[in-house]
């Protein structure tokens, strides 16, 4: 993956990740704005991915459904996140435990998240 600068600070992204995994969180305060997190339906499965809009970027949780590393480690149990630039469909950074991944890798198909 090609580095990218992130739109946000990495304690902020970091903030992202924990409060998207809290189940007891329900806003988040970022960048002075009060944000819902908000949830998803997975085709075919009965679970739902949470994600935080933020403007023109998305920071969502890892589909466990889809066919790839990243999906099977959070078949696994592992708390991963995307960091998406809904405008040009590009994955920012991808967020673990371990820390934060930069890179740019574009997307087919951006569903609507509005």
């Amino acid at each position: 993956m090609a580095q990218v600068k992130l739109p946000f600070a990495e304690i902020e992204i970091k903030l992202l990740f924990k409060a998207l995994f809290d189940p007891k969180v329900k806003y988040i305060e970022f960048q002075g704005k009060k944000i819902r997190k908000r949830k998803i339906k997975i085709k075919y499965a009965k679970r739902f991915l949470s994600y935080f809009p933020l403007g023109r970027f998305l920071f969502i949780e890892q589909n466990p459904f889809k066919k790839s590393r990243w999906a099977a480690k959070a078949r696994a149990g592992e708390k991963i996140a995307w960091l998406i630039d809904t405008e040009t469909e590009a994955y920012l950074c991808v967020v673990t435990k371990e820390g934060i991944k930069k890179g740019v890798y574009i997307i087919n198909y951006l569903p609507n998240y509005g």
